[in-house]
């Protein structure tokens, strides 16, 4: 038994100094890793420096050897600066078609109002969807938002107007939903229900 002991104090002994040695082997490559990452970051950044301070030198009359890559640097630069102006386009603000408060280009409803964003559109050219709320394009069949029919909305939108215009002898209340109606109304502008005197 100590010879077998023995044999395996040895083995444990060598195998602590391998995983030890492993450990230290990996911590130094890893040492060395991180400065060939660091070295190789800096060599960038200098060849960064050097082709700056070359383009800005030599960009309106650059040598033979360098006018093409001169050329593609500066063709990437103006993409950059057209892609930069349409993006700042698009976060930049808009008018209120109701209240004239200016609204973010990729804003919903109106932060001062509180209606649905329309942007330049007066309430006269565009139509308010009945189901959703939002304003929608009046040439359009159905709502691009909800898909609600649209085709009667314009038709809604006259006695509307007309029942507001109404006096108030002349008005009576929805079947269905109890909204005001002229007498002249048969359709209800609020639920579709037909109020047709029979």
């Amino acid at each position: 038994m100590p010879k077998f002991i023995g044999s395996l104090s040895r083995r444990v002994e060598q195998t602590k100094d391998n995983a030890v040695n492993k450990g230290k082997i990996f911590a130094e490559s890893a040492k060395l890793s991180q400065s060939i990452r660091d070295a190789e970051k800096s060599l960038k950044e200098a060849k960064v420096s050097f082709a700056d301070f070359y383009l800005e030198k030599y960009k309106t009359n650059p040598t033979d050897d360098f006018a093409e890559y001169i050329e593609a640097i500066i063709g990437i630069q103006n993409t950059i600066t057209e892609l930069s102006q349409k993006r700042e386009a698009l976060r930049e603000t808009q008018a209120c078609a109701h209240c004239g408060a200016k609204i973010p280009a990729m804003g919903k409803f109106c932060p001062e109002c509180g209606k649905t964003a329309t942007f330049g559109r007066s309430s006269e050219t565009s139509l308010i969807c009945p189901k959703c709320g939002r304003s929608t394009n009046p040439e359009l069949a159905y709502c691009t938002f909800c898909e609600q029919d649209l085709a009667s909305v314009d038709s809604i939108d006259k006695e509307i107007k007309k029942i507001e215009e109404m006096p108030a002898d002349n008005l009576r209340l929805c079947k269905a939903c109890y909204q005001l109606l002229s007498d002249e109304s048969e359709i209800c502008p609020n639920c579709s229900t037909d109020n047709a005197l029979k």
